[in-house]
């Protein structure tokens, strides 16, 4: 890895880590849920979007990581959401249709 991305992940702040912490295990539990078909699954997801977004706030615009990671990052940075967007779109329908319990 380069100097640059050693950096910027050595400097990172610990709010900014637990933002990706919650992105993370909220999406994953979240995700899990939707398997297991429990209304739950709603909130985990709404906790890793919120995650999610300040995450890349973080990235985007107080590390300045565009500059490191390059343009690929501001594609990801807007793909990470939108998905994150359509899951909880798709429990949020999943509880008004029955699909959740």
């Amino acid at each position: 890895m380069p100097e640059e991305q050693r950096e910027v992940l050595a400097n990172r702040p610990a709010w900014a880590t637990a933002a990706f912490a919650i992105a993370v295990w909220g999406g994953f539990l979240g995700c899990l849920m939707l398997i297991f078909r429990k209304s739950l699954a709603y909130i985990l997801l709404v906790a890793s979007l919120l995650g999610v977004l300040v995450q890349m706030i973080y990235n985007l615009f107080i590390a300045g990581s565009t500059i490191t990671y390059g343009p690929g990052q501001i594609i990801m940075a807007l793909m990470i959401p939108l998905i994150g967007i359509g899951l909880v779109l798709f429990a949020k329908k999943g509880k008004k249709v029955g699909w959740l319990k």
